[in-house]
């Protein structure tokens, strides 16, 4: 119950706020109109910034209560905020042993890639009866309930417009969205989450309407103009557990297909202000909950405005049931992407690899591009440490594959909510191994994402620069009051800390080998001198 009064206390403040105009913000053109655009006209936008030149440092620290009962006031009162710090400069990481590189960048150095990734979005219809919100208040599946589930388009929606404002002097090559970007395999989350990168007007409520503040703009269920990807941008998806699993572990089954559209709560939701309702209770129904399962996911992406239709996915995906590809981010560049669907397809939140996939799409993935001289970076949802005990093919056995292919650099996953990167050693000098990283979410604190470049010394080495980037959100607004609710959810001992890593898991230069014909490969092709993590990202 400590959750729920929370929420309520918060919904509160930001009424008042709302009423108050933003606490004497400047107005500004920005969503001036009844559907415009976020954070408000009641809000000015500064300036976004990465984790390079400024951090957000919680005023409390972010760790679990001693006593959750026995919380000091004064301890209390300082819940869900933060500070401005100053920015964390890369971590050198050279734990693969890679030889004749240092941490400084050569004259020579030159970006083979630039991109950002976001993952475990949990686009989230709060009020759908097919939420999980009883089991969570008893301790049975954590994160089946969260103080900021209903935030989630907007946060998204302020990470995305965050992003685009390190798209301008050179625009990404690519997005990627590393699954689990919907949270319980419904329709109207999937929309949601299109109509965000796209930037086509959603309203991000079901059922009965509920407008919690009178007004436009200024509550969680108000529609709005999400500001949209870059369009020079394409972006990519992957599929995750809670992308094709009801709550991210049952298999989507008649039964529960009849419920989601159902006018009665199955085991806990929310209504229309946040309040817990108990199994049972009546509810307006909404066809637009309709859930999905896998394949009918995978069909959402092919209703878009923005490129490449079907967002990875292809009719091929669509007809074998399983969203692995693979794609080139630009035909002139030597590197390839290789997308693999880890979901269980009978259930559970661990990765299942197949045989089929291994034998007959990624070896000869790899096998390809290694031929075609080409550096490769894997994406899936899970980790390999996250594969289920019944999988096909272990955690450890795809990890091999991996390190046998001196051409693999970078091993892309979510799903465990933290930042985090693990070096995976390779055979020897030649084929040293590759790097696993592991992003943060978007709904649960610190909710961040990560620009990642891949940079190419011109002597057979190079780095992959990493750097996190909090949404760029003013004090007071939606996506700011869902940071808060993070934050002050681990504070208050409901969820589990340590999602933020070390300064190691953050910015950080990796060293890589690049192999020798990879290295001809790359000086045959045009690629630009300027550094962005040194530069833009260090807002120089």
């Amino acid at each position: 119950m400590k959750r729920k009064s929370y929420y309520l206390f918060t919904i509160a403040v930001a009424v008042a706020m709302a009423f108050a105009g933003g606490c004497g913000r400047k107005t500004t053109s920005n969503g001036a109109s009844a559907i415009g655009h976020l954070p408000g006209p009641q809000f000015t936008l500064v300036t976004s910034t990465t984790t390079l030149v400024q951090t957000l440092v919680p005023v409390e620290p972010a760790v679990n209560p001693a006593d959750p009962n026995n919380i000091p006031t004064s301890v209390l009162q300082n819940f869900g905020k933060f500070t401005v710090s100053a920015g964390e400069d890369f971590h050198y990481r050279n734990d693969l042993g890679i030889t004749g590189v240092t941490q400084a960048v050569p004259a020579t150095a030159r970006s083979v890639i630039y991109f950002p990734l976001i993952t475990d979005i949990h686009i989230m219809d709060a009020k759908s009866p097919m939420r999980f919100c009883d089991l969570d208040m008893i301790g049975s599946l954590q994160g089946a309930y969260r103080p900021q589930d209903g935030y989630t388009t907007q946060v998204l929606d302020a990470m995305i417009r965050t992003l685009n404002d390190f798209s301008k002097t050179r625009h990404y090559n690519f997005l990627i969205a590393l699954g689990d970007t919907v949270d319980n395999t419904s329709t109207d989350e999937a929309r949601w989450f299109i109509g965000v990168l796209d930037g086509t007007v959603i309203t991000p409520d079901s059922g009965k309407h509920v407008d919690i503040v009178p007004g436009p703009l200024n509550d969680p269920h108000d529609p709005f103009l999400p500001w949209g990807l870059d369009k020079q941008v394409p972006w990519y998806t992957t599929v995750g557990n809670h992308d094709g699993l009801v709550s991210g572990n049952f298999a989507v089954t008649d039964q529960y297909r009849s419920l989601a559209l159902g006018d009665e709560v199955y085991l806990g939701s929310e209504d229309g202000y946040g309040n817990i309702i108990p199994a049972g209770t009546k509810i307006t129904p909404d066809v637009n909950r309709a859930l999905m399962g896998p394949i009918a996911y995978m069909q959402q992406l092919f209703t878009t405005t923005t490129l490449p239709v079907g967002h990875g996915f292809s009719t091929a995906n669509i007809t074998g049931g399983y969203g692995d590809y693979a794609f080139d981010p630009d035909p002139s560049i030597p590197l390839r992407v290789i997308v693999l669907d880890w979901e269980c397809r009978n259930g559970g939140d661990n990765g299942c690899i197949r045989a089929n996939e291994v034998n007959n799409f990624l070896i000869p993935e790899l096998d390809q591009a290694y031929n075609d001289n080409k550096l490769v970076i894997v994406a899936s949802h899970q980790y390999p440490d996250a594969i289920d005990s019944h999988s096909e093919i272990t955690g450890t056995a795809f990890v091999n594959i991996l390190a046998n292919y001196p051409n693999v650099i970078l091993h892309l996953v979510g799903h465990g909510h933290d930042n985090r990167i693990v070096p995976h050693a390779g055979l020897s000098a030649t084929q040293p191994g590759y790097w696993e990283i592991e992003s943060s979410s978007l709904v649960d604190y610190p909710q961040q994402s990560r620009i990642i470049e891949v940079v190419d010394n011109g002597d057979g080495t190079g780095y992959i620069f990493a750097t996190m980037v909090d949404h760029n959100s003013p004090a007071g607004s939606l996506p700011s009051v869902s940071r808060s609710l993070a934050l002050e959810d681990i504070q208050l001992g409901n969820n589990t800390s340590g999602a933020e890593g070390t300064a190691s898991d953050r910015n950080v230069e990796l060293a890589i080998r690049i192999p020798d014909k990879t290295e001809n490969a790359l000086k045959a092709t045009t690629l630009p001198a300027k550094i962005e993590s040194q530069t833009t990202l260090k807002g120089l």
